[in-house]
C-alpha cells in the first residue's frame, strides 16, 4: 500500500509538472510611426524687447543703413530667406510724394551674428532686390530667395540680421530737399522650410 502511494504521488506530480510545463503563450507585434510636422516661426529680434519699431534717430544727407534683428525658429537646418522693405514716408503715410528711397542696387544683407548659418554653396549674403510686393499697407521690394544652412544639429533656432540701406538724396521728385518730420516704413523678413527637408 506505501508503495502504491509513493507511485501514485509521483504520477500526480508528473501530471502537475507536464500541465506547467505545456502552458501556451502568444504575441503581437504592431509597428508605431509618427510624422513630425514642420515648424517655424519668425520674429522680431529680443533687442526690440517684444517691440516691433527701431527707433533710429536723426539722419543726414547721404546713404544710411538699418540693422532689424529677427529670430528664427524652425525644425529644419535648411531655409529659404527672402526679405520685402519698403521706402520710408513722411508721416506713415505710403501716399506721400516725401519719401526716402531704398538703395535698390545694394540689395539687403542677411547675416548671422553667430556665424551660425549662411548661403549654401557659398552663396552671397546679400540679396538682390528683384520683385515687387506689399506688406501692412506699404509698397516694398522684394528679394529674391536664397537657400540658408544652420551649422545646429538638425534645427534653424538663431537671429538673423537684416540691413537696409537708404538714401536721403535720392529722392526722384524732390531731391535732397526733404521737409522735416518722421519718415518711417517696413522691413520683413520670410523664412519657408524647403520642401525636401521639411
Amino acid at each position: 500500500m506505501k508503495r502504491f502511494m509513493m507511485v501514485a504521488i509521483a504520477m500526480l506530480a508528473i501530471v502537475a509538472f507536464a500541465t506547467v510545463s505545456f502552458a501556451q503563450s502568444a504575441c503581437a507585434t504592431v509597428a508605431v510611426s509618427v510624422n513630425v510636422n514642420p515648424l517655424i516661426s519668425v520674429t522680431p529680434g529680443p533687442e526690440l524687447a517684444g517691440g516691433t519699431t527701431i527707433q533710429y534717430g536723426s539722419v543726414g544727407q547721404g546713404n544710411f543703413s538699418i540693422l532689424v534683428p529677427f529670430s528664427v525658429n524652425a525644425n529644419s537646418q535648411e531655409l529659404l530667406l527672402q526679405v520685402n522693405a519698403s521706402n520710408l514716408y513722411k508721416a506713415d503715410d505710403p501716399t506721400t510724394s516725401n519719401y526716402i528711397p531704398i538703395c535698390l542696387g545694394i540689395g539687403a544683407l542677411v547675416t548671422s551674428p553667430t556665424g551660425q548659418a549662411s548661403p549654401v554653396k557659398f552663396g552671397s549674403e546679400c540679396l538682390p532686390f528683384t520683385g515687387t510686393s506689399t506688406v501692412a499697407g506699404f509698397p516694398t521690394v522684394m528679394t529674391s530667395a536664397v537657400e540658408y544652412q544652420s551649422s545646429q544639429a538638425g534645427v534653424f533656432s538663431q537671429e538673423i540680421d537684416v540691413t537696409i540701406t537708404w538714401n536721403t538724396t535720392a529722392n526722384p521728385i524732390l531731391g535732397s530737399e526733404l521737409p522735416t518730420g518722421e519718415y518711417s516704413g517696413v522691413v520683413q523678413l520670410i523664412a519657408t522650410i524647403l520642401p525636401t527637408t521639411g
